[in-house]
């Protein structure tokens, strides 16, 4: 949208007035003669009235900017790092697969985050193991983390974070995540759509697991450095609470994309996001209070950029 100057909106306010103050057969805006450094035809004298540049010229008002400048000032404003488009509710459930569908149809090129994390009973080691969907995109694995060993309420907890560019669309997409090992497993799951991440660079992780201590417990990752814009995408999960919920508050700047507070037979959890439109030093976390006692718990980031 092109932007008159107040100039041009000075003269057409004037020339609504010329039907009431008229001098000779012209109009004169307002003025009865000549004013000072004027002519008799109202020209600043030395001054070319052809010349688009004549007001500045003769000390009055500039014109309206030209379209190539306001082009090129709207070209250099920056882009912001992506925008958020849709997400599917929070899936949990028990078993060996998990899927969940966006509300509508993504776009090619827009880029699908997908979070999932899990508990098993008993001591065996297992994580997310693939995600796939319906229009056939391949999805990354940004990061992974859990605890094994029977450490996590006596079994072991694991969470993933995956990511695709999509390049095919189909009508509605479906994501199924499938984890290996025990098919009996609590599984909870949450994708959301993104527009205009730039993927200029490789995106960078960092996770890391948070020993048992009394509520509230401080769960955070590692800085992660980045000098330009990145959408930062962060999970974390936690063995207590069983069977009384748990309450998660993200740290400052992070939004809340999908939360599990630990309802019976369901591993509890929380996924956010934070759109940085330009580089710093960023850590997801998250200040976690429970009832039950003390349990470990993991968190994870990445930026995608």
């Amino acid at each position: 949208m092109r932007v008159a100057s107040p100039y041009a909106f000075g003269v057409a306010a004037g020339l609504a007035l010329c039907g009431w103050i008229v001098v000779g057969a012209g109009c004169r805006l307002g003025f009865d003669a000549p004013q000072a450094g004027e002519d008799a035809n109202g020209q600043v004298r030395g001054v070319d009235a052809s010349r688009s540049d004549a007001a500045v010229d003769a000390g009055g008002a500039p014109d309206a900017m030209p379209d190539s400048m306001i082009d090129a000032m709207v070209d250099a404003a920056p882009a912001p790092a992506a925008v958020w488009k849709q997400a599917t509710p929070t899936q949990v459930g028990a078993g060996s697969t998990l899927a969940a569908s966006l509300p509508n149809q993504p776009f090619v090129g827009n880029t699908v985050v997908v979070w999932v994390w899990s508990w098993a009973w008993g001591s065996s080691t297992f994580a997310p193991a693939s995600v796939t969907d319906n229009a056939g995109n391949t999805y990354e694995l940004l990061v992974s983390s859990g605890i094994d060993g029977g450490a996590c309420s006596g079994g072991a907890a694991a969470g993933a974070i995956y990511m695709s560019r999509l390049t095919s669309v189909s009508g509605a997409l479906t994501i199924t995540v499938d984890p290996e090992g025990d098919e009996s497993q609590q599984l909870s799951m949450a994708a959301a759509e993104y527009g205009l991440v730039r993927h200029e660079l490789p995106p960078v992780a960092t996770s890391s697991v948070i020993a048992a201590a009394p509520s509230p417990l401080l769960v955070q990752t590692g800085n992660i450095e980045v000098d330009g814009p990145s959408l930062l995408v962060g999970l974390a999960s936690e063995c207590g609470g069983y069977p009384e919920p748990v309450t998660w508050a993200p740290g400052d700047g992070w939004i809340t994309r999908a939360e599990e507070p630990r309802t019976s037979g369901i591993a509890p959890g929380s996924a956010i996001e934070q759109i940085a439109d330009g580089g710093g030093s960023f850590a997801a976390r998250w200040t976690l209070t429970y009832l039950s006692a003390d349990q470990p718990a993991f968190a994870m980031m990445a930026a995608i950029r």
